[in-house]
């Protein structure tokens, strides 16, 4: 059986291993970036299953909105929505994006709680009927 990944895209240390740890203690295949651009590089590769996003403007190389209009071109596309995420509840660039059908905002703060939680709602709705970007 095919191993799912899932992707965490965030570029603050702390957030990113809070994320990555939280979903592999769960069991989750999880596949880190701290870089947006490597990111989109290595996805096609990859084939995330679920794509975790931080949002914060000042915290990477590319733009929120630039990654899901790659991604929503990209011919591999992801199986499942974005779970759009912020340590900062004023991110500009999650503000740009989180409205999307193909998005699921995660408000901040969040517990580890709330992250499986959203996980596991991607997952469910999925199980009934397949979502695309």
């Amino acid at each position: 059986m095919e191993t799912k990944t899932v992707a965490v895209v965030d570029g603050r240390a702390a957030v990113h291993d809070f994320v990555v740890e939280t979903l592999t203690g769960e069991g989750y295949t999880v596949r880190g970036f701290r870089s947006r651009a490597t990111f989109l590089i290595e996805a096609p590769t990859i084939r995330p299953w679920i794509i975790l996003l931080g949002a914060d403007d000042d915290a990477f190389d590319v733009h929120t909105p630039l990654v899901m209009d790659s991604l929503r071109a990209a011919p591999y596309r992801p199986e499942l929505p974005v779970i759009l995420y912020s340590a900062n509840p004023d991110a500009d660039e999650r503000e740009k994006v989180e409205d999307e059908p193909d998005v699921l905002p995660l408000p901040a703060p969040f517990t580890a709680e709330r992250l499986l939680d959203a996980v596991r709602s991607v997952a469910d709705r999925s199980a009934r009927e397949p979502a695309r970007i």
